[in-house]
């Protein structure tokens, strides 16, 4: 049996290579449900300020995976943390498809809903 752990750690070095491979001049589509809501964003760029570039709010506090202020939910397509996992974010939260906006980065087109973080505690 494989442990968990490594598995996961696998997991996301896995998705960091990924993403500096596709890093050159990608650009992704990013569709915020359910508003419809779209923005473009360059491989090199954390979503957030992908968004924030577009005029598009998205919650955010530390900007560097600290607060959890930024969590969202990738409905579709794939992220990576090219610095590591985030302090803010479980395993558990991450393997459910939460993402802390502020570190994580486009590895495809992706459809994205954005959470109040006062709505994550209820």
């Amino acid at each position: 049996m494989i442990n968990g752990n490594l598995l996961f750690a696998g997991l996301i070095a896995s998705a960091a290579c990924r993403w500096a491979e596709s890093i050159s001049e990608s650009i992704y589509q990013v569709t915020i449900v359910p508003t419809g809501e779209q923005f473009a964003c360059p491989a090199d760029q954390s979503i957030l300020t992908a968004a924030h570039s577009a005029d598009i709010l998205i919650s955010y506090s530390c900007r560097g995976g600290q607060c959890g202020a930024c969590m969202g939910k990738v409905h579709q397509g794939e992220i990576a943390y090219p610095n590591g996992q985030p302090d803010a974010i479980s395993e558990a939260q991450t393997q459910q498809g939460y993402a802390l906006f502020c570190s994580a980065f486009a590895l495809s087109d992706l459809s994205i809903e954005l959470i109040d973080p006062m709505r994550l505690g209820s």
